[in-house]
């Protein structure tokens, strides 16, 4: 068509660069732009999936840390079950003795 086209594209979980086209007229009239226009991109796209990784790192990172949390709270249920049960016992017990 003539026309003066970049295409560029990448997949938010591609682990390979990036891929682009130019159209033959932009390759031709405009080398440099077309190498700055891929460079571009492929920093553009790596940035975004550093960020999108180190948002996925922090969240299983914050998930690990949550689950640890959890499985403490859990002990401390526990123990205070037991405590609980202990101490109806007791006043079980007192309330046989005393009436």
């Amino acid at each position: 068509t003539g026309c003066w086209l970049f295409v560029g594209m990448q997949h938010a979980t591609a682990r390979a660069a990036p891929l682009h086209y130019a159209s033959p007229r932009l390759r031709n009239d405009a080398p440099a732009a077309v190498a700055d226009f891929a460079s571009e991109l492929c920093t553009t796209m790596n940035n975004l999936l550093d960020a999108r990784r180190r948002d996925t790192f922090e969240v299983e990172q914050n998930l690990r840390a949550l689950e640890v949390e959890k499985g403490n709270l859990e002990q401390v249920v526990v123990s205070l079950r037991d405590q609980i049960v202990g101490g109806d016992a007791l006043l079980r017990r007192y309330q046989e003795a005393f009436g």
